[in-house]
């Protein structure tokens, strides 16, 4: 297939690769800010980034090899055969892997925190921790020792993305034999 539904394929795969990963590596990076700002709660912009509900633009990098396939099917099968289309899947993979395991729970965790002031936790309120229940005043610091390792896995994410992201572009843009 040639013409405008092949250039279409084409903008779609584009658009998922840079709205999904682009999502991801934003997120890194606005989880590394929170990790180094003295009062994370009173910066509007993560405030605004880490809003609870999901990041529904970072789970477009799931459907990035659904447009990959569509346009080796419907162009070049010879392709196929060739190394680039499968280095490119094992990037994606490493991405979305990363994405599940790392991305989303972190981001989760540090909307959750976000959430609830830190003040609103008195000494009748608990908060779970690695070490199990806490309460009070061991609630703040277990809550905050839980928003640094969030910020810090996604920020880890975030980068192994973006490596993925540099690999896929360079082997689509380069297509080796």
């Amino acid at each position: 297939m040639t013409g405008p539904a092949y250039a279409a394929l084409l903008a779609c795969h584009v658009a998922s690769v840079v709205a999904g990963f682009g999502a991801l590596v934003a997120t890194g990076l606005f989880a590394r800010r929170m990790a180094v700002s003295p009062e994370p709660r009173e910066d509007p912009s993560l405030r605004r980034y880490f809003r609870e509900g999901t990041n529904w633009v970072s789970r477009a990098v799931l459907v990035v090899p659904v447009f990959g396939a569509l346009l080796l099917a419907t162009g070049d099968r010879r392709a196929v055969g060739e190394p680039w289309p499968w280095i490119g899947l094992g990037a994606w993979l490493v991405a979305a892997v990363t994405a599940a395991r790392w991305c989303w729970p972190a981001e989760a965790g540090i909307q959750r925190w976000l959430a609830r002031p830190d003040a609103a936790v008195g000494p009748d309120e608990q908060a779970e921790s690695s070490q199990g229940v806490v309460r009070g005043s061991a609630a703040v610091a277990a809550g905050r020792e839980q928003l640094r390792a969030d910020c810090s896995a996604a920020a880890r994410g975030g980068a192994v993305v973006s490596i993925c992201f540099v690999v896929a572009l360079v082997v689509m843009v380069g297509q080796p034999r």
